[in-house]
């Protein structure tokens, strides 16, 4: 898909008045690469079908932002800087001992393929921590790595509403809806 996306922006500049956007364009490359290595792990072990699928919803996605003459427009205008998005050694920063114990163990059974063990954990910290969008990341992607769909996008709509940015929590729950 990589490879496609790459094709397709490369096309892109090439049009005629494109010359303006190229900066646009290579952003919305790299983020099409980002979205697809978010999703990739979620595609192991699918039938052909069913990962097909999450190509093309991610594909159409980059189509949409290249072909979008709002976005394009949108870039003359001094740019925003964007909504941070939480890293996980920030939450660790702020949460009790206790809590950064199991976020560790949560976050080592996922590393380790122990989805069920650590979607476990993840919802127990979400228990005493609700409002946090990166333990929501987490436990979808584990609920994901589960074929629990319904979960991640119940924990990330919410995620994507506070924070429309979240590239990371929009890429989990465009594979959650296909799922």
């Amino acid at each position: 898909m990589t490879a496609v996306v790459i094709s397709l922006a490369g096309l892109f500049r090439l049009m005629p008045g494109s010359a303006k956007s190229a900066n646009v364009l290579e952003a919305q490359e790299e983020c099409a690469i980002e979205a697809e290595e978010q999703c990739r792990p979620h595609l192991r072990g699918l039938p052909a079908a069913s990962a097909r699928k999450i190509v093309l919803a991610a594909l159409t996605s980059a189509m949409i932002g290249l072909l979008s003459p709002t976005q394009l427009c949108a870039q003359t205008e001094p740019v925003t800087p964007g909504t941070h998005v939480e890293t996980a050694q920030e939450l660790a920063g702020r949460i009790t001992p206790s809590q950064r114990t199991q976020l560790v163990a949560a976050t080592t059974a996922f590393n380790s393929h122990q989805y069920a063990g650590a979607l476990v954990s993840f919802k127990s910290l979400l228990r005493d921590l609700p409002a946090e969008p990166l333990l929501a990341k987490f436990a979808s992607d584990s609920a994901l790595q589960l074929g629990d769909a319904d979960f991640a996008v119940a924990e990330l709509k919410p995620v994507v509403a506070a924070n429309p940015e979240d590239w990371q929590a929009l890429a989990m729950l465009t594979c959650a809806y296909v799922l």
